[in-house]
């Protein structure tokens, strides 16, 4: 059983699904999957599985007492701040899947912030009892240890989205003429966040003019999820000559960040498949773990969403492009199969 934010049309973890999937079956063919997911329908016609109501709990149960093994992830599932009660979510089904006698493994989670301690306390009980760990970075193997998760085997490996592949060159091509690139474009993530206003608007705003001017590049506006990001990047196009990137795959995503000059991303996963074709990544930091993967990576092109300012950013960007990470990258791709091997292995 696989458990996530899956169904809910988020470009990021739809491709964790993907490849989750995949890496499985080609690890250990034959598996029977079932996918928990807000929209079953729609994951079990992309996907090729059985997908259940990830809300339906009695029915949850029921198959629980058949499965050997739920994992939970990838993503950033072991958290508190979106609500405490997406964290409680994921760690009910984690008592559950234990009282059911299946094995459990966190695969390839990012963890926190986890930022109330009383919610620190009970996810480190749960988690204590979890049979095996993976993390797509270091900085989240720190926070479970002063979690005192100590218990299960812990490792470190890479984001199963990483292993995506991009379209092809012709089709990458025929994106950039639709799009009306004549030069490498900047392609923008942005996404709807407590501290977003008016500021964050006007400066990257400034900052596409910016690189217009300097430098040709067209802004590309990519919402990562479309029902909570559109709205944001429709509303920092207007005015400009930038347009809104709808109805792509995420092949066509990534062959048009391989094209680009640079990608600037709030949602991780824009990072993530930036990372995964060698494009420029900078961040706007909303939250730790997009940082810590920047980091992670040798990067420093980042900035805190609430320092937004165009010049940084247009700074960052000639960093991005001038840093070399195709070692680390190259290591991370074989890092993230690994995930799955671990996972077979508990069966």
């Amino acid at each position: 059983m696989l458990s996530g934010y899956y169904g809910f049309g988020n470009s990021g973890d739809e491709a964790l699904l993907q490849m989750i999937l995949q890496d499985l079956r080609v690890c250990r063919p034959g598996l029977s999957i079932v996918v928990l997911s807000q929209n079953p329908e729609e994951t079990a016609r992309m996907h090729h599985v059985k997908a259940v109501n990830r809300m339906d709990l009695k029915e949850i149960f029921r198959i629980l007492k058949k499965t050997k093994l739920l994992i939970s992830g990838g993503g950033s599932l072991i958290q508190d701040a979106t609500s405490s009660k997406s964290l409680y979510y994921y760690l009910t089904l984690i008592g559950m899947a234990k009282k059911c006698g299946c094995k459990v493994m966190l695969y390839a989670n990012g963890i926190g912030p986890v930022d109330s301690s009383l919610n620190r306390l009970i996810a480190g009980k749960i988690l204590n009892r979890v049979d095996l760990i993976t993390l797509r970075d270091p900085d989240s193997l720190i926070e479970l240890r002063k979690m005192n998760v100590d218990i299960p085997e812990i490792t470190v490996t890479a984001d199963p989205a990483l292993r995506l592949k991009e379209c092809s060159e012709e089709k990458s091509d025929e994106l950039l003429c639709r799009y009306g690139c004549n030069q490498p474009p900047i392609i923008i993530s942005l996404r709807n966040w407590k501290t977003f206003d008016e500021t964050i608007c006007k400066e990257v705003k400034r900052y596409m003019v910016e690189m217009r001017s300097r430098y040709g590049c067209k802004s590309l506006l990519l919402p990562m999820q479309p029902s909570e990001d559109t709205e944001i990047c429709r509303m920092v196009a207007k005015g400009t000559d930038a347009m809104v990137l709808e109805n792509l795959k995420a092949d066509e995503v990534l062959g048009l960040m391989k094209k680009s000059a640079a990608v600037v991303g709030m949602r991780l996963h824009s990072l993530i498949y930036a990372a995964s074709v060698g494009a420029a990544p900078v961040g706007i930091v909303y939250d730790p773990k997009v940082q810590g993967y920047l980091c992670y990576l040798g990067l420093e092109s980042y900035l805190s969403v609430e320092k937004i300012d165009a010049q940084e950013l247009v700074r960052l960007t000639a960093l991005a492009r001038e840093s070399e990470y195709g070692s680390m990258m190259s290591n991370m791709k074989k890092k993230a199969i690994h995930n799955a091997e671990l996972a077979v292995s508990l069966l």
